[in-house]
């Protein structure tokens, strides 16, 4: 699944001048993207609350955008 994400990406810097990730772009991705997710399925496997599950997956999903948008932009 990541793989496939990590495509657009990829086809865009074959496609487009504007778009130039360079190994270490698509690396850090890599990691985003698969710590996320590892984090939100040990979490799941530990909480039993649904209201609890909603609310980690909602702050980990806030958490990686904040990040992914510092480090895009450097804000």
């Amino acid at each position: 699944m990541i793989a496939v994400i990590l495509l657009v990406p990829f086809i865009g810097t074959m496609v487009s001048d504007d778009i130039n990730w360079t190994a270490f772009d698509f690396l850090f991705a890599f990691l985003m993207i698969a710590g996320a997710g590892l984090i939100y399925e040990t979490a799941v496997r530990k909480i039993n609350n649904q209201k609890y599950r909603i609310v980690i997956a909602l702050t980990i999903l806030i958490l990686f955008l904040i990040i992914w948008a510092d480090q895009a932009v450097g804000i």
